[in-house]
């Protein structure tokens, strides 16, 4: 207990300017920002293994409050949203690779209470979705995994042009991405959607992100990701 308290302190960077870097002992990824009475506060930069931008987040007082942003691997706009007291609130905005809004929600301190829809602009929304078939061979192994699948929605509401973008496996039974992938695309074949609109006519969303976890234990909080899923982006 000592060797790892002794670890995460020494991982603590003071940078030129009073910037305090910090890196993260789950994702290994570099966050630099401002301390105050030892607690973060203002923006913080969050930077990936090759030294791109991750992510920007907002703190007061040691906990997200106000805007939190993700980038691609090359520089634009992933997502965009709101934070009060480590709560997502007010709307949240993800985009494509071309920089296009695909998904935009409304929460109130953490939960999601609906899709924008205006007369402009309505964003798609699931109408069914489905988990996936568990590969028997790494459920025997005791194998976790995720993939993120990338797709375009048509104007009826079905998934196409369905691809994986990365996947991971975890466990000591083997590397399972192979099969987790063939039984994320199989699902992603079957989830509906209402189509995201354009002055009430009904558009093609395209480049949608979808992140599917394959987990043991189907009884595990919902913020449950398996070890190594959520420092991926595409």
């Amino acid at each position: 207990m000592k060797k790892i308290s002794l670890t995460l302190s020494i991982l603590l960077i003071l940078f030129a300017g009073g910037v305090w870097g910090e890196v993260n002992p789950i994702t290994g990824l570099l966050e630099k920002g401002n301390l105050i009475d030892g607690q973060r506060d203002g923006a913080w930069e969050i930077f990936d293994k090759d030294g791109s931008l991750h992510s920007t987040v907002h703190y007061k007082q040691g906990k997200k409050y106000g805007l939190a942003q993700t980038f691609f691997k090359n520089g634009k706009l992933l997502s965009e949203c709101g934070w009060v007291l480590d709560r997502l609130n007010g709307t949240c905005k993800l985009f494509n690779r071309d920089g296009n809004i695909v998904s935009y929600t409304v929460w109130e301190q953490g939960e999601r209470k609906g899709y924008v829809c205006n007369e402009e602009f309505c964003s798609f929304y699931p109408i069914k979705k489905y988990g996936p078939q568990y590969p028997k061979r790494a459920q025997i192994k005791e194998v976790e995994g995720c993939v993120m699948a990338e797709f375009d929605i048509d104007k009826k509401g079905r998934a196409k042009n369905i691809k994986t973008v990365w996947s991971h496996s975890v466990g000591k039974g083997g590397d399972y991405s192979t099969q987790f992938e063939k039984e994320t695309l199989k699902v992603i074949k079957r989830f509906r959607y209402s189509p995201a609109k354009m002055y009430g006519e009904a558009i093609e969303a395209h480049k949608v992100l979808n992140l599917i976890t394959f987990i043991l234990d189907p009884t595990k909080s919902p913020g449950y990701y398996p070890k190594g899923c959520k420092q991926f982006r595409p």
